[in-house]
């Protein structure tokens, strides 16, 4: 809005009066805001209201203790950039959750001494991690982030390889150790898996060296077998008959050789199951109980799973299937390399 103002002004004796149009934009009043008394330009008048400032709180830079546009606009700058650290600072420290109400705490347990079974107060019980599963489980997870695991499984019939098993039993002959040896006899006639990563280079091993795993009640046990092909089904039965019953002597660090491993999982009931190779292992050849199965004809037949897991980078699919048929057909056909 525009102020009419009356101006006088003398000329040859004579008075006169004259309308002058004054901007309102170019008048500075005075006005108070809140408790405070200052002399404030209709444009930073504006910017305090726009805001809901407090005067006071702002450092004038003007003559006589005049508030400046700029004193307002830079007072603002400020409060924002406080509130945006403010809340950087809350998104950096969220706030703990509270623990729901009666929900039982674990107990602080001392790192260096291993904790015993604990039965708790929800009524389960906390099974003593000990340091060699802890070396295992990290073992586990850096292979599977560093290593191409592949796989291939085959279904074999059992039957034939059960008659053996029966006939033997004076002989104290088990289903895993025959198993064993004819996966042993499949290894021998495929050089190509009996391999290891020596200096970033693929090498075939001079000597056919493995090893076995198997569980006492729920510990699993890993020993050598050095010169696999040189040990008779009776001597393997032997071996893995003192490593599933005596616990006591199976209390030392588990022992591996070679690049290739054999697990025998009957003793847990199940089927089979999928390893992961653990370098410097290239392959993990798992199988589980006998089964019964019935066939196309009708016919009830013993059947056995076993699963090959193998780096891809040592072993590819082609020697791998190689392998796995020559596996099924020494436990379909046991005669071609038991009555050697």
């Amino acid at each position: 809005m525009n102020i009419v103002a009356l101006k006088l002004s003398k000329n040859n004796g004579f008075q006169h009066q004259s309308m002058v149009l004054i901007p309102s934009c170019s008048l500075i009043t005075s006005t108070s805001y809140g408790n405070s008394s200052q002399t404030l330009s209709p444009a930073v008048r504006r910017l305090i209201e726009t805001h809901k400032i407090d005067p006071d709180r702002i450092t004038p830079t003007g003559r006589n203790g005049r508030i400046l546009k700029g004193d307002v606009l830079e007072y603002l700058e400020k409060q924002d950039s406080q509130s945006a650290a403010t809340t950087a600072e809350s998104i950096r420290s969220p706030p703990k959750p509270l623990m729901p109400a009666n929900f039982p705490t674990s107990p602080q347990l001392d790192k260096a001494t291993p904790p015993t079974n604990v039965k708790s107060k929800v009524g389960f019980i906390d099974i003593e991690n000990t340091e060699s599963k802890r070396l295992i489980a990290k073992k586990v997870v850096e292979s599977k982030w560093q290593v191409p695991q592949a796989y291939a499984s085959v279904d074999c019939f059992a039957e034939n390889l059960a008659k053996f098993c029966d006939d033997m039993i004076d002989l104290d002959i088990t289903m895993d150790s025959l198993i064993v040896k004819a996966a042993i006899v499949a290894l021998k006639t495929s050089p190509e898996m009996n391999v290891a990563l020596i200096d970033n280079e693929v090498k075939l091993l001079p000597s056919l060296d493995i090893s076995i795993s198997t569980w006492a009640s729920r510990t699993k046990i890993t020993r050598p077998l050095l010169n696999a092909s040189s040990h008779r089904v009776s001597e393997i039965a032997s071996k893995l008959k003192l490593w599933q019953s005596h616990e006591e002597d199976n209390r030392i660090e588990d022992s591996r050789a070679g690049s290739f491993n054999i697990t025998c999982m009957s003793s847990l009931g199940i089927k089979c199951s999928t390893a992961i190779v653990l370098p410097p292992e290239a392959a993990i050849l798992t199988f589980g109980s006998v089964t019964k199965i019935v066939t196309e004809d009708g016919y009830p037949m013993d059947s056995v799973t076993a699963m090959l897991t193998f780096d891809a980078r040592l072993i590819d699919e082609t020697t791998a299937s190689r392998f796995m048929s020559q596996f099924r057909f020494n436990i379909e056909n046991p005669s071609s390399w038991l009555l050697r």
